[in-house]
Order: C-alpha cells, then structure tokens, then sequence
C-alpha cells in the first residue's frame, strides 16, 4: 500500500482520534500557545509515548506517529484543521490532499534532539518516569519516551520534498 495524504478540518478532535489506527509504539508530541507564561503544574509540551487518555483536544497543536502514518492538528477558532499522511488511511472524515506523494521523493534523516541524560536525577530531587535530559541552553528539564539506556536521543523521520 502507498503513503497518501488526507486532510480537512473538523471540530470534534476526539472522535477523529478514535478512527486513528496507530500501533502500539506511537508517540505524540503536544503542544499548548495560548499564554506565553507556564502556570505551575501545566506543561507547555509534551513529548511522550501516545495514550488514548490524554485529552488531546485541550492542547492548540499536536502530532500523533508511528511508523507508517502521522496525524497532525492544529487549533483555530474552535476548529482543527489536520493532516494525516501515511498507510492506513482509514481516517472518514478527511479527503485527498492536493499533493501526491508520488510526486515527491521520501529521505530518511535523522535528527540528534536536544539533551544529554542525567545519570541520577534522584540527586538532584527530580522524580520522572521517563529518563530526564539537561540541555545548557534551555531553561528546562527534557524528557522523551525513550530506553533508559539511552545518553543521546535520534528521531529518524521520513520527510517528502516536491520534484
């Protein structure tokens, strides 16, 4: 089967996510605009291993993967618009896109994220389930769903580029 590209605006994210098939080892990457100033106990973004239970549509722009597909949303008033590309288009209430992914060439890269492990955060009073990073340059704590024997963290990606 080949990669297409769906895409459309909808106003019930919830319900699309639902029709989402993603297997197991799918991740999501959340992301919250709406005040420029991060209240306490209120990430302004979550990069972690996908759950059916996170509340999606309380986050302005998302990104749900896995392998083979990639659902893609971003609030507008009161609307999602979306894209989905990838094998499993079994999404209803999106059409084709106008792009053909046969018109594209696929690369394969990989990017080096941001960060390098702290052995013991324990030590530091940091408590997570998910392995913690520091990165100097940003003022704060990374984590990313990811063994906890990993020092350095690779997302490889399958980007498309027009002919």
């Amino acid at each position: 089967m080949h990669d297409v590209i769906l895409q459309g605006t909808i106003d019930d994210l919830r319900r699309l996510l639902s029709e989402l098939d993603v297997s197991t080892r799918a991740w999501m990457l959340l992301e919250r605009r709406d005040d420029w100033f991060q209240k306490e106990g209120q990430e302004k973004i979550i990069f972690a291993t996908f759950s059916r239970e996170v509340e999606a549509e309380k986050w302005d722009q998302g990104c749900i993967f896995d392998y083979d597909s990639q659902l893609r949303w971003q609030r507008t008033n009161g609307e999602y618009r979306v894209t989905f590309s990838g094998t499993k288009p079994l999404i209803s209430v999106l059409q084709a896109a106008d792009l053909s992914l046969a018109d594209c060439e696929a690369k394969e890269v990989r990017y080096l994220l941001w960060g390098k492990k702290l052995d013991n955060p324990e030590e530091y009073g940091i408590r997570s389930d998910s392995p913690v990073f520091l990165e100097l340059q940003i003022p704060r704590l990374l984590t990313y769903p990811v063994s906890a024997k990993a020092n350095r963290v690779w997302l490889c990606v399958r980007e498309y580029y027009s002919r």
